[in-house]
């Protein structure tokens, strides 16, 4: 039998301030990576973005997360912090409307 916690897909956890929409946690279960799950999750995340008229949404990953998965959902690379242990990518896509 599969447990409430392993049926689970992914979330999205964000708030907002002025006119950025920050997304402060990411997940996808490993079952749902690489079918397009995280770039639908994306879609509505900008979809909720555009009706709270934010004109930015900004997030972030680690270098053990999923850098790379972010360019290709059309974010741009803002900052770049090195770090001793992993780096810290923060992007962000500019909403026109």
């Amino acid at each position: 039998l599969e447990t409430e916690a392993e049926s689970r897909c992914g979330g999205l956890v964000f708030h907002c301030e002025e006119d950025r929409f920050l997304v402060d946690f990411l997940w996808i279960s490993d079952k749902l990576r690489g079918r397009g799950t995280g770039l639908a999750l994306l879609e509505h995340a900008q979809q909720e973005a555009a009706r709270r008229k934010c004109r930015l949404i900004q997030l972030f990953t680690k270098t053990f997360q999923a850098p790379e998965f972010y360019p290709k959902a059309g974010y741009k690379l803002a900052r770049l912090e090195k770090g001793e242990h992993y780096d810290i990518y923060h992007y962000e896509k500019e909403l026109i409307y």
